[in-house]
């Protein structure tokens, strides 16, 4: 549990990273040096051109300013000129497909070694070369992100917020994407901040935020916070269930030491409920409600919202950390 339990930084808001490459023609892996330099001197392509073989598969780059520089003389060295050009072949490349995420491309950036870092990036659709892109365009591309984010992320948890929230979910229902819609909310938190105040409570709705950011990593996840001690989870990981569950234990397991001995002894505490009646609560729990959403399921990200909250409502009703799926046709929504 340790290791599920380890927390983690929140991924980047999904942008495809094949919005930042352009189609340039690859040039075969048994064309000439000689005829490469030709090619390059009369088109004056970009500053590296990529190698292909007869069946499109990607080889490597090129840099055009090493050929120039090599045949720049008055004379081709006719031995060298009749070789094939993947003797200017250089690696590595970073090569993506056309479907990554940007955050995917940017985690991949992030662990190559900077000697190594090439100024290009070649993405692939279904194996073969389709375009090129430099490197620099995705990393000034997730700064911009990163500021945008932080401008409407919530000022607790920095987990983004309801604008981005709302952005993403109707992105995914545009895309018509299968995935799950999670809700995620605190069972007893108004009477745990009433009794330990707003500091504690603080420190508790940061647990919940730093457990999902920890646990909702695979790509295309995504984290927000609604507010106060409200989440939601986006995933189309087939382990959905499993990582429900994980959250629900990890919480179980870290939240105890945010109560005093007495109240864990009793297993619970006396508070005021939301009526200003004082009466035995018990420990804080976590409640999650879940939706699995396919094209045409739902009508609007309203309706579905709806779903997610009716969902939630149902875990709550159960005792302790749990979770409710919405397995109901979303025809008994009434979409306003």
């Amino acid at each position: 549990m340790d290791s599920v339990c380890q927390m983690s930084p929140q991924r980047m808001e999904s942008v495809l990273v094949s919005g930042l490459a352009v189609q340039v023609a690859g040039f075969p892996e048994m064309m000439s040096c000689k005829d490469v330099y030709e090619s390059i001197r009369l088109r004056k392509p970009i500053d590296e051109v990529p190698i292909v073989t007869a069946d499109g598969e990607i080889i490597g780059l090129i840099r055009t300013v090493d050929v120039l520089q090599k045949f720049s003389g008055n004379e081709i060295d006719e031995k060298l000129g009749g070789v094939s050009c993947r003797k200017f072949v250089k690696n590595p490349i970073l090569v993506f497909d056309e479907k990554m995420l940007l955050n995917e491309a940017f985690s991949k950036i992030s662990r190559t070694v900077d000697e190594e870092m090439p100024d290009y990036f070649v993405v692939t659709r279904d194996g073969k070369y389709w375009g090129l892109g430099k490197v620099s365009y995705i990393l000034k591309r997730c700064a911009l992100l990163q500021i945008q984010q932080a401008q409407n992320a919530n000022p607790l948890t920095l987990l983004p917020g309801n604008r981005q929230i709302q952005e993403n979910l109707q992105y995914r229902l545009d895309g018509r994407q299968e995935f799950y819609a999670i809700y995620w909310d605190l069972d007893f938190f108004k009477t745990y901040n009433d009794k330990y105040g707003y500091e504690s409570g603080d420190r508790l709705i940061l647990l919940v935020a730093d457990i999902l950011k920890a646990i909702f990593v695979s790509p295309g996840d995504f984290v927000g916070h609604i507010g106060g001690d409200d989440f939601v989870t986006f995933t189309q990981g087939h382990d959905w269930e499993r990582r429900i569950i994980d959250v629900l234990r990890c919480f179980d397991e870290k939240v105890v030491h945010y109560f005093k001995p007495r109240d864990l002894e009793l297993k619970g505490f006396v508070g005021k409920d939301r009526q200003g009646n004082t009466t035995f609560q018990n420990l804080t729990a976590l409640s999650a409600g879940v939706v699995q959403v396919y094209p045409e399921k739902y009508r609007s990200s309203h309706q579905l919202a709806l779903a997610m909250s009716n969902a939630k409502k149902f875990a709550k009703q159960q005792q302790g950390s749990s979770y409710f799926v919405e397995r109901r046709n979303p025809s008994y929504l009434l979409d306003d």
